[in-house]
């Protein structure tokens, strides 16, 4: 991050010297779950180090990316205000007016829809996009996440153009170039886009890359597609990590039409040691962000949890298409948990606990070693607060499971990990289905047969039982609040209080007394979801 903040640097200032302004964007996700970011909520408060980072790099606008999300609006909106630029976040599609505290930076122009900035003696004109997924991929609690990406966009850009701005980029964070095209062939007046790409890498022959990078280039930099009026727009994207800096370079006409793309355009690689275009890092972001979160993480791989005395699997995709150990003690975890920490509402039902193996590191720990708080980090990708989901029915639990299930031919992210019950399924059987707005289009079939931990019946053969119980169901925040499509949204719910990390910390180091071995967690599983 240091040596990036080194490199926009020495290119703007490069810029500047070439033409009469410059722009500095993202297209989201800057902050990610992780130990990294962890390091910011265990700091005491503000600032964020990713938001420190940003301020000293010169951001003059970011697309709302859904990662920005995964902790709630209530830490995005601790993001946003570490800032001490007033660097704006744009999405056209979502509305933050239910969210008090993003109301209020909304109001102060802090999130928008769209912006005007003055660039040298030009307007130019920003507009962000932000997936539509995000209500099930992220944890946007209130915000209303409009699906008509097209009609947002093409409103804000006609709003612009009628205020005689005639030079407007798109900031997008559609996760995929070819959404990202999709969009541009339904607009018009719209310059270039700066995409977020889904890790897609984009280069030109002159351009240095990092070594083995030269066999996933998608195509050169910028791509271009044709809007709704058939001109040619530039697409340009960078992948995530902070390893390359995309610059793209246009010279317009009077009347704000592109004339051509300046060769300068290129990504630049992100280089230190003793290669040739190395940099040193930016002094300030080395001191003030590296450096700190370096010496937190540092510690967390100094501390041990356990020892593990079995290999626990998670490659990917097995997390994503059958059982696990890993996944086996992941919700065995948050079931214990939810038992300490809530006995009166755990007791009041059966209760059991679901975690999407989306969430789960594509990573092995084999054996025999320690387990420390930075590998907690590799198992569990996304660190969420837990969540007990009260009073679901048998057919309610039923759809979960369907949903669940419902993707497992394409290595869905939903696929579910359990404790406290057993289930088997046909993959082969219809999937449920639900639409953009997560409702149900087809209830689903492929759920046999549901069995609590106890031998009580909920399913058999494809039918709830008679008489069977509702459940609790343990979780996380981003399942419980419809993520991965699940059907658990407006249910009553109980916070835990505790993060699913520090849940399986916890787990280890109390209920297995440091110890994870192979007879509690067997290698190949032990027959909690299973096919026919």
């Amino acid at each position: 991050m240091a040596r990036f903040a080194s490199v926009v640097s020495a290119l703007k200032s490069d810029a500047l010297s070439r033409s009469d302004g410059v722009l500095v964007l993202s297209a989201g996700d800057n902050s990610l779950s992780g130990p990294q970011f962890r390091a910011s909520l265990d700091g005491g408060g503000l600032p964020y180090y990713d938001a420190l980072a940003m301020d000293f790099i010169g951001y003059d606008a970011s697309a709302i990316g859904n990662h920005e999300l995964d902790f709630g609006p209530d830490v995005f909106a601790d993001f946003v205000e570490s800032f001490e630029t007033n660097t704006p976040f744009l999405s056209a599609n979502l509305d933050v007016s239910a969210v008090s505290r993003l109301a209020s930076l909304a109001d102060a122009g802090r999130i928008a829809p769209s912006i005007v900035l003055d660039v040298g003696a030009d307007r130019v004109g920003l507009v962000g996009v932000t997936t539509p997924d995000t209500g099930f991929i992220s944890n946007p609690g209130d915000i209303v996440v409009n699906p008509d990406v097209l009609s947002a966009v093409r409103s804000e850009v006609a709003s612009m153009v009628s205020e005689g701005v005639n030079k407007i980029v798109l900031i997008s964070h559609l996760q995929s170039m070819q959404g990202d095209m999709a969009l541009i062939s339904g607009l018009s007046d719209v310059d270039a886009v700066v995409a977020s790409g889904r890790g897609r890498l984009l280069a030109n022959e002159k351009d240095t890359l990092i070594p083995g990078d030269e066999e996933s280039i998608f195509g050169t930099y910028p791509i271009f597609t044709k809007d709704s009026v058939g001109v040619s727009v530039p697409i340009v994207t960078v992948p995530a990590g902070y390893r390359y800096l995309g610059r793209l370079s246009l010279t317009f006409n009077e009347s704000g039409q592109v004339l051509w793309v300046d060769k300068v355009s290129g990504v630049a690689r992100v280089a230190g040691g003793s290669n040739f275009d190395a940099v040193q890092p930016h002094p300030e972001v080395q001191s003030q962000v590296v450096a700190p979160v370096k010496e937190y993480v540092a510690g967390l791989s100094d501390r041990r949890v356990g020892e593990v005395q079995v290999r626990l699997e998670s490659q990917y995709p097995d997390m994503r298409t059958m059982e696990t150990n890993e996944g086996n003690l992941i919700t065995d975890a948050l079931l214990w948990q939810a038992e300490q920490a809530a006995p009166d509402v755990t007791a009041s039902a059966p209760t059991v606990a679901i975690f999407n193996g989306g969430g789960i590191g594509n990573i092995s720990i084999a054996t025999p070693g320690f387990i420390t708080e930075l590998d907690l980090f590799s198992l569990l990708r996304f660190p969420d607060l837990m969540v007990v989901v009260r009073g679901i029915s048998p057919s309610e639990f039923k759809d979960v499971l369907e949903n669940a299930v419902s993707r497992v031919e394409s290595s869905s992210g939903r696929f579910p990990h359990g404790s406290g019950y057993t289930v088997v399924y046909d993959p082969n059987a219809e999937p449920r289905v639900a639409d953009e707005n997560n409702d149900l289009v087809s209830e689903g079939r492929r759920v046999i047969e549901i069995i609590l931990s106890d031998g009580t019946p909920i399913v058999r053969d494809g039918a709830v039982v008679d008489g069977a119980p509702s459940v609790n169901i343990v979780t996380n925040r981003f399942l419980a609040s419809g993520g991965d499509q699940y059907p658990l949204a407006g249910f009553e719910t109980t916070p835990v209080g505790v993060f699913t990390h520090d849940a399986l910390a916890n787990y280890i180091r109390e209920a297995l007394r440091g110890v994870i071995t192979e007879r509690q967690y067997l290698e190949a599983g032990e027959g909690r979801i299973t096919t026919p």
